[in-house]
């Protein structure tokens, strides 16, 4: 008799009577069964582990060890103990029975056996036991294939977590060969692949790019890279794998001629909109076979990657355009920077023609004339020096400035030079020209003014000449002095001096407010924001 799967049934029969033995071997045999004998309960145990036994027919009534201890033993090994067990004995007790039955035993048979009844018995048995071993070979089956699939799905999660780490990586450069030989060793890393390759399309027929194979980076050009495969990717968008014994002329001539054998390719770019090229990872000698699950890995590295290749060109393209900006507004910078010098040089020019005038008048109010004329010459020459020896063009260092200016002024005034002092209260300020060019005009016209009449009767003391930011983008300026103040009867608000029209109308044109002081020496004082001859808002 044999099972389902073809087997031939082993039944071991245990009895110390060999006559029982004989006959079991006559009512089993002809049915197709191979039975196995044992003529006591210790040789029983043995065959048992040795011979693997289908079923056991096991008499109850054995010297030294009995079929109840048989049993027990038997019973012992727990799960892993799965062949039916069927007492026989001579007894006809009901506790014997229920004794057998409670032990684990799979059934019971009396003597004399009836034949009918074994057989029925023991195919019943039997086919419970093909049922159970079918059930334990088909759940080792399962098993075996969910650790498979266990298996795979970790190594598949460890190749997404890989693919996040990857993205990140690809995605820190902005340089565009730094950006294609990460891709390349993140691809291999990836598929655990012996090379990876990037090639970018020119166009449909023409492609460059970089391969790696046996860890060495190589470049190649459009005839090494050109392949029917590689066109029909950039056209279509549609991954391609390559197996082993595939047409080997439609492979890039670099892989061909590298004996690759497994290849997986996908797009780069969104096939909807462009495919700006094609990522490839490749094997020589592979075990297994790139599959779908590879396919669907690289293609999400592929579309990171594009991204990437995409903002390392734009940032190239911005490269290229700051660097255009900068050597144009290097050379604007050269050509204000000559501007400004040759202004500054006109001005002094202007100013030297002011000074032999005045030595050569000797003294009058030509001498006055001249020198006013050779200040304002030189202050406005000072500004342009200042800009012209700045590394910024459009500011001026209104604190070295004034510092230079008020020492020159001083030295017009050899009369008073020795008397009087200036003191300076100036913080680092930086004005554009439309501001810095009226407000040093200002400054030429108040200083010079207090050096000419305030100390006029001998007298020592001090101009102080003080300017602040007022924390609105504005300035706050005054010119103070401790001499002699106005002559009485003095109105500088209805005077006409020409000087101070001249301050008044510099600082209503810089939209600023102006307010005079008398009484122990003359105080001005003057707040204006930064004028703009071109409005910011304007640009």
């Amino acid at each position: 008799m044999k099972s389902g799967t073809g087997k031939t049934w082993k039944i071991l029969a245990v009895d110390d009577d060999r006559k029982n033995l004989r006959l079991l071997e006559g009512l089993l045999v002809p049915e197709g069964y191979t039975v196995i004998t044992a003529e006591s309960g210790e040789e029983g145990l043995d065959k048992i582990e040795n011979q693997d036994p289908d079923l056991i027919l096991l008499d109850i009534m054995m010297p030294t060890v009995d079929g109840f201890e048989v049993l027990k033993q038997l019973k012992d090994r727990g799960a892993d103990f799965t062949i039916p067990v069927i007492m026989i004995t001579a007894l006809n007790e009901q506790e014997s029975r229920i004794r057998a039955l409670d032990m684990g035993a799979d059934d019971f048979l009396l003597k004399p056996i009836d034949r009918a009844e074994l057989l029925v018995r023991v195919r019943s048995l039997l086919k419970m036991k093909d049922y159970h071993d079918r059930m334990q070979d088909h759940r080792m089956a399962l098993e075996k294939e969910v650790s498979h699939q266990t298996e795979k799905l970790a190594r598949y999660n460890q190749r997404l977590e890989l693919l996040s780490w990857t993205t990140q990586q690809i995605n820190r450069t902005l340089e565009i060969p730094v950006v294609v030989r990460t891709i390349i060793s993140s691809s291999m890393d990836l598929l655990s692949a012996s090379g990876a390759a990037v090639c970018l399309s020119k166009d449909e027929s023409a492609f460059f790019g970089e391969f790696c194979l046996d860890g060495k980076f190589v470049g190649m050009d459009s005839e090494q890279a050109q392949c029917p495969l590689m066109a029909t990717i950039v056209q279509s968008g549609n991954p391609i794998i390559f197996y082993e014994g595939g047409d080997r002329s439609h492979l890039p001539k670099f892989a061909a001629e590298k004996g690759v054998e497994h290849l997986v390719m996908v797009p780069l770019g969104n096939p909807r909109t462009r495919v700006r090229g094609v990522l490839l990872a490749f094997d020589r000698d592979r075990a297994e076979r790139f599959d779908e699950a590879d396919q669907d890995l690289l293609q999400g590295l592929a579309s990171s990657a594009s991204i990437a290749l995409e903002n390392a060109e734009m940032m190239e393209e911005i490269r290229r355009s700051e660097k255009v900006m900068f050597d144009s507004l290097r050379e604007k910078d050269i050509l204000l920077k000559e501007i400004h010098h040759r202004v500054k040089n006109n001005l002094q020019a202007i100013s030297g023609l002011f000074d032999v005038h005045q030595y050569g008048e000797g003294s009058g109010a030509h001498v006055d004339a001249f020198r006013k004329g050779r200040n304002l010459a030189r202050t406005m020459a000072l500004i342009h020096e200042q800009l012209y020896r700045s590394t910024d063009v459009s500011r001026v260092d209104f604190r070295v400035y004034l510092q230079k200016l008020t020492d020159e002024l001083i030295r017009t005034f050899p009369d008073v030079e020795e008397r009087v002092s200036l003191e300076l209260d100036i913080e680092d300020l930086h004005l554009n020209i439309d501001t810095a060019v009226p407000v040093g005009l200002v400054v030429t016209e108040l200083v010079s003014n207090a050096l000419k009449y305030a100390f006029t009767d001998g007298r020592s003391g001090h101009v102080r000449l003080s300017m602040k930011q007022d924390g609105n983008g504005g300035y706050r300026m005054s010119v103070t002095d401790n001499g002699a103040g106005f002559p009485e009867g003095f109105d500088p608000r209805s005077s006409s001096s020409l000087g101070l029209d001249i301050v008044r109308s510099i600082i209503a044109s810089l939209k600023g407010e102006f307010r005079m002081e008398n009484g122990s020496g003359v105080k001005i004082f003057m707040a204006f924001p930064e004028y703009w001859e071109c409005r910011r808002e304007e640009l």
